[in-house]
């Protein structure tokens, strides 16, 4: 099952990419779906993630989820990880690969591309669990957005 996701952002590729690619343990700063998130060590190929959902994600109840960093190219602004810990017993594996494009000086694409593979019977849920996944995915995009092109989370907005 692929979700994949494409958003424009009034804000430099460079800027995209210190908040998903330098910033990538850092996500629970600005993502409600996440009450901590944290890099062990410095972030390379290896590299694991560890994320606290807040609540449940779609499918996923709120539970601790650790992620390994499989590609991690700041040069060509590409990160890719595996969840190695925490996934539901529907799913057998669940991938998820970055990349910005500038558009322009002040303009940038991000891609994400995720893939997830069900398990023998739960392939026949594939489109309800897209849904789930889907609906809060928004909510993650629009928290990433705000904070890629104004430098701040939304929250913080709104305690100015």
């Amino acid at each position: 099952m692929k979700l994949k996701h494409e958003i424009n952002i009034q804000a430099s590729s460079n800027r995209a990419w210190k908040v998903l690619g330098e910033e990538f343990g850092s996500f629970s700063d600005w993502s409600s779906a996440l009450s901590t998130s944290f890099v062990d060590g410095k972030l390379k190929v290896g590299s694991i993630r560890t994320c606290q959902l807040s609540g449940d994600f779609g499918p996923i109840k709120a539970s601790t989820i650790k992620e390994q960093v499989i590609t991690y190219n700041p040069k060509g602004m590409t990160l890719e990880y595996e969840v190695i810990l925490g996934l539901p017993k529907m799913m057998k594996k669940a991938t998820n690969r970055w990349t910005i494009t500038a558009i322009d000086a002040n303009n940038c694409r991000i891609r994400s591309e995720a893939t997830i593979t069900l398990r023998g019977p739960f392939k026949l849920l594939a489109p309800l669990i897209k849904l789930l996944m889907n609906t809060d995915l928004g909510i993650f995009y629009e928290e990433l957005e705000f904070k890629v092109a104004n430098g701040y989370t939304q929250s913080s907005y709104v305690e100015r």
